[in-house]
């Protein structure tokens, strides 16, 4: 599914319209996301009858300022549920999908004290976790230092509202290709437009990405986010060796043993990387099913246990616990691991942002 965000900074200008046409024609969004209209009454149906979408929902600009539209066709249902001059929230249904996906089309006021509040208002919406969620549009800050060149030295860092967001919602940044800065004015360049997702459509939809395209006849470049549902059993897993596999008792003992069986070096290594592949299954095993196994017993534990006491159970449960304890720590050398985080190791608890920051990394390296 294809989806465009546009910033228009008013639709009437014809470099507008070709743009418009343009990009529908290369590219066919299935919706179209449009910001600062800048127009609104009875211009406005004509300006949408034109540009022939069946669909649409708009917030209507007040003056010469604001103003959010929403264009769809018909191989997409949309279910607007909330409403505000700086956003537009609805969940999404793509006809080739069995499930709805939220859709967040953002335009943040220019003006701080307003565009602050936007994130208040976001807070709000709360789908949770186990529903996919994908924001886009026009957020009116950066998140970096360097997502800004030429302008003013005043404003330099990132929005920490914004920044404060993104992370207690464990969102992530969708990784873009074009120019790297969505915005222009004289010398100023800045990264205003973007979109960002939850883990949850990360892993609906893994290949995600955006394209910054042409600025044309605005300020801003339109972006276009694509999202492909490409199965993960046609990606060839690479071999890496997991830093939890030091925790068993018995690995030490099996790499010098399976080590010896070659003289040859690189023959050592090819039969070393074959053998833990083979003792990572039979023997190490899955950490969330040992895991799952291990709770699932406590819980049988601690229920019998309020029935009636037994002491037999209640060394079980202290043994399971410890067992447990020694999973969790493999868990967390796991995802400290993919992440390439070393906060887990020097204590810190793991958490969704560490799940999120392993699962971004390997997209990078598809």
């Amino acid at each position: 599914m294809k989806i465009l965000f546009w910033n228009t900074q008013g639709v009437v200008k014809p470099s507008f319209r070709r743009c418009f046409k343009d990009c529908v024609i290369v590219h066919k969004p299935k919706i179209i996301a449009m910001m600062e209209t800048h127009t609104s009454g009875k211009r406005v149906d004509r300006i949408i009858n034109n540009m022939g979408y069946i669909n649409s929902f708009r917030i209507e600009a007040q003056g010469h300022s604001g103003g959010i539209w929403i264009l769809w066709d018909n191989l997409v249902k949309v279910k607007i549920l909330s409403i505000s001059k700086q956003y537009v929230h609805a969940p999404i249904k793509d006809s080739s999908s069995n499930c709805w996906n939220y859709f967040t089309t953002i335009y943040a006021s220019p003006n701080p004290n307003i565009r602050c509040k936007l994130c208040d208002l976001l807070e709000k919406l709360k789908p949770c976790n186990n529903e996919p969620w994908i924001l886009g549009g026009d957020f009116n800050c950066i998140l970096k230092p360097d997502e800004r060149i030429g302008g003013s030295n005043r404003f330099r860092g990132g929005s920490k509202y914004f920044q404060d967001f993104i992370f207690n919602k464990y969102l992530i940044d969708v990784k873009y290709q074009g120019d790297e800065f969505t915005w222009r004015r004289g010398n100023l360049w800045q990264r205003l437009d973007r979109c960002i997702m939850n883990i949850k459509w990360l892993e609906l939809y893994p290949d995600t990405r955006v394209h910054h395209l042409d600025r044309t006849g605005s300020y801003h470049c339109l972006i276009l986010l694509h999202t492909i549902n490409s199965p993960k059993g046609n990606k060839k897993k690479q071999f890496r060796f997991l830093a939890d596999w030091m925790e068993h008792p018995d690995f030490e003992q099996f790499i010098k043993k399976e080590w010896v069986k070659h003289d040859n070096f690189m023959e050592s290594l090819t039969h070393i990387k074959e053998s833990i592949k083979v003792w990572n299954s039979e023997v190490f095993g899955n950490i969330n099913q040992k895991k799952k196994k291990l709770v699932t017993r406590l819980k049988g534990i601690n229920k019998a246990l309020r029935c009636y006491n037994s002491t037999r159970l209640t060394t079980l449960e202290a043994e399971l616990k410890i067992e447990l304890e020694t999973i969790l720590r493999q868990e967390d050398l796991l995802w400290a691991q993919r992440a390439r985080c070393k906060w887990i190791t020097h204590g810190d608890k793991n958490t969704k942002y560490f799940h999120s920051c392993a699962i971004t990394k390997g997209m990078k390296n598809l």
